[in-house]
Formats: structure tokens, C-alpha cells, sequence
């Protein structure tokens, strides 16, 4: 499944609960390419983190699905680039410009 429909994939799925993943993991090491490689319940639950983490950061407490879903396609466009780049950098490059 490409990168691009993965996340995609993974974002229309946050609303549904994902079970817990039992290991410890440094989130901002996972690339592009290891991003692949998830389950979908190992990616919804990633980039559910990611987002309430940027979202932490420019202190906005809202989660809204839609702008999501829109953002992961420029996510997914730029992991299609670089499968080498972190999803966390890929997600900051991706909507550096909002």
C-alpha cells in the first residue's frame, strides 16, 4: 500500500480505538518508510500522537478530523519524496506553510 493511502487510511480510523502498543517508542525516530511498514493501528495511533504533540506545541487543543484527513495528504506527499525523512519532520515540512 503506498504512503500516500496508508496515512490516509490511518487518519479516517482515528475516530475508532486502537489498542494500546505494549513496547516504548521514540516516535520521532519512525521514518517514511518505516511509517509503511505499520499496521494500521500502529500508524493511527502515531500519528494521532504527532498531531496532539504539533498541536501541543502552537498550543491549539483542537482536534479536528477533517483538517487532518488534509494535512496527511501533504504528509503522504512528501513521504512519496523521501521515504528516508521522519514522519515528525515530515509532517512540520508539510505543513510549514499553513
Amino acid at each position: 500500500m503506498n504512503t500516500t493511502l496508508k496515512i490516509a487510511v490511518a487518519a479516517l480510523t482515528l475516530g475508532v480505538a486502537a489498542p494500546a502498543m505494549a513496547q516504548q517508542i521514540d516516535i520521532s525516530t519512525i521514518t517514511c518508510g518505516d511509517a509503511v511498514a505499520m499496521s494500521a493501528e500502529e500508524l493511527t495511533l502515531t500519528v494521532a500522537f504527532i498531531d496532539g504533540y504539533t498541536g501541543g506545541e502552537a498550543a491549539d487543543p483542537v482536534l479536528d478530523v477533517e483538517r487532518l484527513n488534509a494535512d496527511l495528504t501533504k504528509v503522504g506527499e512528501v513521504c512519496a519524496a523521501d521515504p528516508a525523512v521522519t514522519l515528525m519532520e515530515a509532517m512540520k515540512s508539510a505543513l510549514a506553510s499553513e
